[in-house]
């Protein structure tokens, strides 16, 4: 039998139960048969984070960029502390992970494509799409089922304020710059079967003749008569 947890003030738990009542003021009540506390700093917390809980199933393979784990779910259903309860409707989450949280890795490692997971961490909007720092996540089932065409509808729950990210550091931020250090494709140039062909050798005698013209001395046309030797007379 676990041992009883008795919460203090300001800490940040993790509580394992049955929602019994939602009230007018959104406030959940809960019949907990777990609690856990989760020993957070709230001084550490960043400021208007919200937190959330999300049912997907995995889009992609898993894969490693930059020491980071990045899992692309699609998700239909969220709790968050400013979404004012559940939220059904489909879109896309880019969640991610460093891979020296070593409980996560070994899941993300494992992680197939069409698996259902539930995944708790920070969420973060960037020029209309999702981004989550992953704390915890568990598998649903990790059985692969072909992912059904979805229409995704603007997140109208939470605001997009860019004055507030100062955390370079953060899910999008992380992804953009893998996306710009990622090589562009180069155009290919084959050439023609006549530029395939090698040249001719008037060609080559052409290439290697200087390209200014230089004068020469035309060849005299007189003719050079050649020299009589007179003989010597001899002294008597």
């Amino acid at each position: 039998m676990l041992p009883i947890y008795k919460p203090s003030k300001d800490d940040i738990i993790r509580v394992y139960g049955s929602v019994t009542n939602i009230t007018k003021d959104d406030i959940c009540e809960v019949s907990a048969y777990r609690c856990q506390n989760t020993h957070y700093n709230t001084k550490s917390l960043p400021k208007n984070s919200t937190h959330l809980i999300c049912l997907g199933t995995l889009k992609d393979q898993p894969q490693v960029q930059e020491d980071y784990w990045n899992i692309n779910i699609t998700s239909k259903q969220f709790v968050g502390k400013d979404s004012g309860g559940l939220k059904w409707f489909d879109t896309d989450i880019f969640c991610s992970h460093h891979m020296n949280i070593s409980r996560l890795t070994g899941r993300s490692s494992s992680a197939k494509k069409g698996s259902k997971l539930i995944i708790t961490g920070e969420l973060e909007i960037s020029e209309g799409q999702l981004y989550c720092d992953v704390h915890h996540f568990e598998f649903v089932s990790q059985l692969g089922s072909k992912n059904e065409s979805i229409k995704r509808d603007p997140a109208i729950w939470i605001e997009d304020d860019e004055d507030e990210k100062t955390d370079f550091n953060s899910p999008s931020r992380r992804r953009k710059k893998v996306k710009q250090e990622e090589p562009t494709t180069s155009q290919v140039i084959i050439p023609s079967l006549s530029q395939m062909q090698p040249p001719s050798p008037a060609t080559l005698v052409s290439d290697s003749s200087p390209s200014t013209p230089t004068e020469s001395t035309p060849p005299s046309s007189e003719k050079k008569t050649p020299s009589r030797r007179r003989p010597s007379r001899r002294r008597a």
